[in-house]
């Protein structure tokens, strides 16, 4: 997937390359803090460094800020899990 990722970028195809690198913010739980980003809690450098090779041309191809969509992504995936959960704990 990250290598897609870079190929739609070198092909300049933002029509693809958005939502396939949204679903990697939203998939890979990104963190940031004292502006360093790490990618599924720091706990896998090679993805890290593969998805930082996969957007860095994204800089010069065009800016567009992520917003704050994940964390109403996390929240519904949060409520519909806990609940599905609790019903197979329970069976």
């Amino acid at each position: 997937m990250l290598v897609y990722i870079k190929a739609l970028l070198e092909n300049k195809d933002s029509v693809l390359y958005r939502p396939v690198r949204n679903s990697i913010e939203a998939f890979g739980f990104p963190y940031t803090a004292n502006h360093h980003k790490e990618y599924l809690l720091g706990q896998l450098f090679v993805a890290d460094a593969f998805i930082a090779w996969s957007n860095a041309k994204a800089c010069t191809f065009e800016q567009d800020n992520a917003g704050w969509w994940r964390w109403r992504f996390h929240l519904l995936s949060f409520l519909l899990v806990v609940p599905f959960c609790w019903w197979v704990f329970k069976l």
